[in-house]
């Protein structure tokens, strides 16, 4: 449909995201975002277009990278603070956006 996985690019954006979850259905684990450190580890980049994380609100002592974890996600357990786990999880809703909302929307029929 032409979105893509969630781009955070400051508090406020996040704020806002993160208080749209939690009026929202509940994942077990929370909801996935764009960003990830699959080509080199530590540095974390979006992957609608490939830039770098400048805004981060990782939880204390994340990214971990335990289990070789390269993802990055809203986690529930601790009120959707980023964190890193692995790119295979289960269980996990995720949040789309669109830069350009007329060629995002579902079409009919």
């Amino acid at each position: 449909m032409g979105g893509y996985l969630v781009k955070i690019t400051d508090s406020e954006e996040n704020s806002w995201v993160v208080d749209m979850i939690t009026k929202s259905v509940k994942h077990t684990y929370g909801y996935w975002m764009g960003m990830a450190d699959i080509k080199n580890e530590g540095d974390w980049r979006w992957v609608n277009d490939s830039s770098a994380v400048s805004y981060s609100n990782w939880n204390r002592g994340q990214p971990n990278n335990a289990n070789n974890e390269d993802c990055g996600h809203f986690w529930s357990a601790v009120n959707y603070e980023w964190n890193d786990i692995m790119c295979n999880t289960d269980q996990m809703g995720y949040i789309c956006e669109c830069s350009d909302s007329s060629n995002c929307r579902p079409s009919k029929g």
